[in-house]
């Protein structure tokens, strides 16, 4: 059994990142990670979501997540071969992803919705759109990531705008 000093000793040492000591928060409804590249955010955010579409216990059992990226082309990118690439190998193996199908911006493991992927430069697309069930809405979980433009890329809309109109589409007033 490892004695305590150890423990905080491994914990103050990791290189990768993890999500736990945020989700204790109750009172935040909005959680940033932004941090340097391979550090574990997005992986540690993915296996968050994943773990609430899959487990019965969760309040998001079987809701289907959402998936935010800059520009239509990184959707692409990332959908690109039935999003083969879209979720790191672990915890494809973890939680049996291997044959995800994607129709349009809808990623599917079976019959099941497992989550919707859009790109902020066309939130324009979601604005006023029918999304918002309030007989039906348990939450969401959003993940937003790879959203600061690249030096050399043309600025053709505000990410933090286009953001809140898809905020507002999924979740009408309730967050």
């Amino acid at each position: 059994k490892k004695d305590k000093a150890k423990i905080k000793e491994l914990y103050e040492n990791k290189k990768w990142y993890t999500i736990r000591s945020i989700l204790g928060n109750t009172w935040a409804s909005w959680f940033f990670l932004i941090g340097a590249r391979q550090r574990g955010k997005t992986f540690s955010v993915q296996d968050y979501v994943l773990n609430k579409f899959f487990n019965p216990k969760s309040k998001l059992y079987h809701v289907p997540f959402y998936w935010m990226r800059l520009t239509d082309i990184a959707v692409k990118t990332m959908l690109m071969n039935n999003g083969a690439k879209m979720f790191e190998p672990l915890l494809v193996k973890k939680y049996h992803l291997e044959n995800i199908k994607v129709r349009g911006d809808t990623v599917y493991i079976g019959k099941l919705k497992l989550c919707y992927v859009w790109g902020l430069s066309t939130a324009y697309n979601t604005k006023g759109a029918a999304i918002f069930d309030c007989d039906t809405f348990k939450g969401a979980n959003i993940i937003v990531d790879e959203i600061a433009w690249e030096k050399s890329q043309k600025k053709t809309m505000d990410p933090a705008y286009n953001l809140s109109l898809n905020i507002e589409a999924i979740c009408r007033n309730e967050y």
